[in-house]
């Protein structure tokens, strides 16, 4: 039998609320023990060992979103390796075909085990590394205005400091060459985790190199993290980013003249 672990993405609306019900239904009459949680963003933004202990068990089921997302929260929480998680994307599978895929027979009721974010007053907003797709060009180091990212040991780029991110902007997402970052909760994809169709990536990815996609004046603003002024000049990128109104109007509250 499976280990089931179920994301009810509570923090966003990735997922409808009939699918979310349906789904906790056939959890709850299935007569197997799950792992419940509100979040798994959250949930795998920090190390959590019971998580791990989890995750670690010899056959998982990951009952949440896109795979390719999937896998990256679960590498951020620690896990380096195992074959045998399968994901079930709740944004695309439905809950009838799930039910019949693991023989729920409705006999008895399941057992949960709840397991929650350790930060429950921050909104789980932040970027991922697809370390199969990212070729360390760093930037969305050099791009990112907030600290969310750093280096590690090996001179690669990891995400330090999620809490920095502002909910809702996918920007560093948009400046990466290779479609390497990966917001969960976000709409569209393949920014949201969703299989990046190579042929249209190559149609619309941007340039190479930041300071041909963003100019000369705010990559040297940005490099000085002269914030404020940053802040106006991403105003006029902000459609071509996506970048909500409320990050630009809080970036020039926390950083004044």
């Amino acid at each position: 039998m499976k280990s089931i672990l179920y994301c009810n993405c509570s923090e966003a609306n990735v997922l409808p609320d009939s699918t979310r019900k349906a789904a906790l239904q056939a959890l709850e009459t299935a007569g197997v023990e799950y792992v419940y949680t509100d979040d798994l963003c959250g949930l795998c933004a920090e190390p959590n060992a019971e998580l791990l202990t989890l995750l670690n068990r010899q056959k998982i089921m990951v009952l949440a979103c896109f795979p390719r997302a999937v896998r990256a929260l679960l590498e951020r929480a620690g896990l380096t390796d195992n074959p045998l998680i399968e994901t079930v994307n709740l944004r695309t599978t439905a809950v009838d075909t799930l039910v019949k895929d693991l023989h729920f027979d409705g006999t008895r009721p399941g057992r949960r085990i709840t397991l929650q974010q350790k930060n429950t007053t921050w909104q789980p907003w932040y970027p991922l590394i697809d370390i199969q797709r990212c070729q360390h060009c760093k930037q969305c180091l050099n791009f990112c205005l907030f600290g969310v990212y750093a280096l590690d040991a090996h001179q690669h780029v990891r995400v330090s400091q999620p809490t920095h991110c502002k909910t809702g902007c996918p920007a560093c997402a948009r400046v990466c060459p290779c479609a390497a970052i990966i917001f969960p909760k976000y709409a569209d994809g393949p920014i949201n985790g969703d299989a990046v169709d190579e042929e249209a990536w190559k149609k619309t990815a941007p340039p190479e190199h930041l300071q041909q996609r963003l100019g000369s004046n705010v990559m040297k603003m940005l490099r000085n993290r002269t914030a404020h002024t940053a802040a106006e000049s991403l105003e006029h990128l902000k459609d071509q980013l996506n970048i909500p109104d409320s990050v630009i109007e809080n970036l020039k509250k926390e950083h004044p003249r």
